[in-house]
Parts: C-alpha cells; sequence; structure tokens
C-alpha cells in the first residue's frame, strides 16, 4: 500500500498510526512503504512512538497492546 506523495510526514505517520489502531499489525517494512522512509527510519519513528502510545513490537510485528 502506497500513500499519496503529496502527503507531509506529520500526515503520513497519522495514518500509520490509525491503521495500527484500527487492529491491523503492521511489519517495519510495511510502515517503511507507507510513511516513504527507510527500514531504519521506520523503526526509530515506532520505537519513538512507542515511548507515548500502546504500541508494541512482538514476534516482528507492531500493533497496539491489547485491551487498549
Amino acid at each position: 500500500m502506497q500513500l499519496d506523495d503529496e502527503l507531509i510526514p506529520t500526515e503520513r505517520i497519522g495514518l500509520v498510526v490509525w491503521i495500527l489502531w484500527h487492529r491491523r499489525a503492521l511489519t517495519t517494512v510495511e510502515i517503511a512503504e507507507l510513511a516513504g522512509v527507510t527500514r531504519t527510519g521506520a523503526w526509530a519513528m515506532m520505537d519513538k512512538l512507542s515511548r507515548k502510545l500502546p504500541i508494541v513490537l512482538m514476534d516482528g510485528v507492531w500493533r497496539v497492546m491489547e485491551g487498549e
């Protein structure tokens, strides 16, 4: 899934979080493709988001923690 090239970074990050919140798990590679960043950049972004949001990396996929 590719996002519109005209989206700004904040919009891309918001869409990734929205997808996760609606019970879809994503790999770091999928997040990188959605956000238009490298795999390393996607991992760093998710690492930062997971410090404040109930997002975890389990079995190679990022997901919202159960019950959140």
